[in-house]
């Protein structure tokens, strides 16, 4: 695989992810993740070899970046979302609780 195409294929694959993290197909996500570990090698390799250049890519690697902050982002926001969620779920379980016990 080239350069260009790895780049084509890891973004995406982010948008993959990022389709996945809207739907809550947290399968879909674990699955981008165990994909990422596993090429985050070839992506060193690929900016070390230089079938393109350093203009090329940097404007790759600025795509990528971009869409895995926003993956981070939307992630960081779900996750506050269930934390906000489960606390508002205990609490009306302690309401229960002590209207039972009252």
């Amino acid at each position: 695989m080239n350069t260009e195409q790895l780049y084509r294929n890891y973004i995406a694959r982010s948008e993959e992810m990022k389709i996945a993290i809207q739907r809550k197909d947290w399968a879909n996500v674990d699955q981008y993740v165990q994909w990422r570990e596993e090429h985050l090698t070839q992506m060193k390799e690929a900016i070390e070899h230089n079938d393109v250049t350093a203009d090329i890519h940097k404007e790759w690697l600025n795509k990528i970046m971009v869409l895995e902050c926003e993956n981070i982002f939307s992630l960081t926001k779900m996750t506050e979302l269930l934390k906000h969620s489960i606390q508002e779920s205990r609490k009306q379980e302690r309401l229960l609780q002590y209207t039972y016990n009252a």
